[in-house]
């Protein structure tokens, strides 16, 4: 076998690899998905999505126009998760979701981004929730544009 066939060999091996690679955070993020349905809470739609590895929540108050939100990354390999914006690191899983549907029962409808990566490649998905934290809307999920 030449040497520019062995070559084109391992690049196009490389490359195969890392679309599998690439291609995970997608199918987590299509399986999350599929798991949440309409009328879930906010603790249901946590357990059933828990791959994700960005969480952005937002809110609009339409009588002030306040906006209101905050972000969640989670720790590789396990439930540990940090939330920039209060200075917090949370250790449970249990103990998130306290602070999730604390910060979620404030009356006001509530958006959640899920957000799965894969090397340079991410998926994304969201949820609505009305004023009473239950699921009526899921869009997605996307790719990269």
């Amino acid at each position: 076998m030449s040497k520019g066939r062995k070559t084109l060999l391992v690049v196009a091996g490389l490359m195969i690899v890392g679309s599998l690679s690439a291609m995970s955070g997608c199918r987590h993020a299509y399986r999350d998905r599929n798991n949440i349905s309409i009328g879930m809470s906010v603790t249901d739609v946590f357990n059933a999505a828990d791959q994700w590895e960005l969480c952005l929540r937002s809110y609009l108050n339409e009588t002030t126009k306040e906006f209101g939100m905050f972000n969640v990354l989670k720790d590789p390999g396990g439930h540990a998760y940090r939330i920039p914006k209060y200075d917090k690191k949370i250790a449970s899983k249990d103990e998130f979701l306290q602070f999730v549907e604390k910060q979620m029962s404030n009356g006001q409808n509530w958006g959640s981004q899920f957000t799965y990566f894969s090397g340079p490649i991410r998926s994304t998905f969201r949820v609505e929730f009305d004023r009473s934290g239950k699921v009526i809307k899921i869009a997605g999920p996307v790719g990269p544009p």
